[in-house]
């Protein structure tokens, strides 16, 4: 039976973009306050009722998937978000606690909220935030999941090593920014801690080649987390 582009093109559907990486996640107390967003929660000065759970939530993607930008979403734990897609989705791989799902390493995509906003350009768009498909044992299993479902090989990630070998090129503004976005997310899980903050950093290639918890972007963010008035 022939197929009709006219009829699929009616039907048309978005496929929904799919990430394998390692999960990072922060939670810190704080308070709304109207005009100032978030505001650190103390309780010398609020009032324990107002009180929520701020939480940040990020997938760095595996390098094979060439994304240069931390999959994440900044969200309120007491939310509708949080409490019927995101904390569910993880629950189900029976995680007693969010802490358990720091650094695992996972398949995630987006999904709609129900909600709706008006972006910068005055154009309604639909809120969205993170679902969790997979929870895997390791980096290892993780990578073998993407080839399954992707098709990537061996022979690919080859070219990807020969390249990451390959002599450093001149510094680039975009990849720096890039990398920076990834330096935010790990700020924001390890900023109390300097050493592991140096360690994880230098771990990633990518925020090594520009970046290491001296530089004066990282001091400018450090003093940002630990100084929040």
């Amino acid at each position: 039976m022939a197929i009709d582009p006219y009829e699929r093109a009616a039907n048309a559907k978005l496929a929904p973009r799919e990430y394998w990486g390692q999960i990072k996640m922060d939670a810190y107390l704080c308070v709304l306050v109207r005009g100032k967003g978030k505001v650190q929660y103390d309780p010398a000065i609020h009032p324990e009722e107002q009180a929520r759970t701020a939480m940040s939530v990020a997938v760095l993607p595996l390098p094979e998937q060439n994304i240069t930008y931390p999959v994440e979403r900044e969200l309120i734990a007491e939310s509708a978000e949080w409490i019927k897609i995101v904390w569910p989705s993880l629950r189900k791989f029976d995680l007693a606690s969010p802490r358990e799902a720091k650094d695992r390493w996972c398949k995630c995509h987006f999904v709609p909220t129900g909600r709706t906003y008006t972006g910068k350009d005055g154009v309604e768009k639909e809120a969205t935030t993170l679902e969790f498909l997979e929870l895997y044992a390791d980096e290892a299993a993780c990578r073998a999941a993407y080839r399954a479902t992707t098709g990537a090989t061996d022979e690919e990630d080859l070219v990807i090593e020969d390249i990451e070998q390959a002599p450093i090129p001149a510094p680039d503004a975009k990849r720096k920014e890039a990398a920076l976005e990834f330096v935010k997310v790990l700020v924001k899980q390890f900023g109390g801690d300097h050493g592991q903050l140096a360690t994880q950093m230098a771990a990633i290639p990518m925020i090594a080649e520009f970046f290491t918890v001296d530089s004066p972007e990282v001091r400018e963010l450090l003093e940002a987390v630990e100084m929040p008035f």
